[in-house]
């Protein structure tokens, strides 16, 4: 075949680049229609589960991979499970669609050998699975093996009962995602070093409030730092309200711990009291105790 150049460009590869883009183009199409095909099937199958459409929408932003024909398929599969064999509510499945779409892209086979473990592993009944489920979705995205192994942890390390760790799960299902290595024992050596803390002591803070475990390092020393500089605590006292009191490191420093000290500035002309008891209520709750005290 000769090849013919105009401009120092060969004719002939610019005809197959107008081909290949032409092809695309097509292609590109085809992708768009099926594409928005795809958005109006699963948009319509939501709507059973009381989904409006900018809901579904919302679900989509968050998972996009729910938009393969593939997927809508696992969705169907893993939904009509979840009201056939966990007896879900379509309002439960709504709330899960709403806050975890990725739970839902499973495997059923995986769906139903998770459930089956997480049942005969740390739930009496299926009113627990369900609680569980409902607290955390992306249980299901886990491996099971993976899950056993990072729990072992807390056995090991801190000499956990297999109850005690049962109701951590309960209570903080997330914790089974951790990465331990990666997070959770460098956090906790640190809680331990600069608190000086027992293994006993960190066991007994773990198992009352195992949401502590998800917490960022960076998170838990700003309130501990704040805690200091707002009050002058120091770090042995510190060490007994985890102790005593771990519930309230789980609130937000910004939302509620600081809004209850500008609480006192302004309706009560003067800094607050340190007070534990007050200070690890919920804001709500807070105003009310306050007002009950003044």
């Amino acid at each position: 075949m000769s090849i013919f150049c105009v401009g120092g460009v060969s004719i002939f590869w610019r005809q197959a680049f107008f081909k290949a883009q032409k092809n695309c183009n097509a292609q590109f199409s085809v992708n768009k229609n099926q594409s928005d095909s795809n958005k109006l099937l699963l948009i319509e199958f939501l709507k059973k589960f009381g989904l409006e459409e900018f809901e579904s929408w919302r679900a989509i932003k968050k998972c996009p991979r729910l938009l393969t024909r593939q997927n809508l398929k696992k969705v169907e599969f893993s939904t009509d499970w979840f009201e056939k064999n966990l007896e879900f509510t379509k309002p439960e499945i709504k709330k899960i669609l709403h806050r975890y779409p990725t739970a839902f892209l499973v495997n059923i086979e995986s769906v139903q050998s998770r459930v089956n473990w997480w049942q005969t592993t740390f739930c009496r009944s299926k009113q627990q699975m369900k609680g569980l489920l409902m607290k955390f979705p992306g249980i299901l995205n886990f491996r099971s093996i993976g899950v056993g192994l990072k729990l072992d942890f807390y056995q090991t390390e801190y000499g956990c009962s297999t109850e005690q760790i049962e109701r951590m799960i309960q209570k903080a299902p997330q914790i089974s995602g951790l990465k331990i290595y990666e997070h959770v024992q460098p956090k906790l050596s640190r809680y331990e070093a600069e608190l000086k803390l027992t293994k006993e002591e960190m066991k007994t803070v773990i198992v009352r409030k195992p949401e502590l475990i998800g917490l960022s390092a960076k998170n838990m020393w700003e309130k501990i730092k704040w805690l200091q500089e707002t009050f002058g605590v120091p770090n042995e006292e510190i060490k007994q309200l985890i102790i005593r009191y771990p519930i309230m490191f789980t609130y937000s420093l910004e939302e509620n711990l600081k809004p209850k000290v500008a609480f006192f500035l302004t309706e009560r002309k003067g800094p607050p009291p340190f007070s534990p008891e007050l200070l690890r209520f919920p804001f709500p709750r807070f105003i009310k105790k306050v007002g009950k005290l003044f």
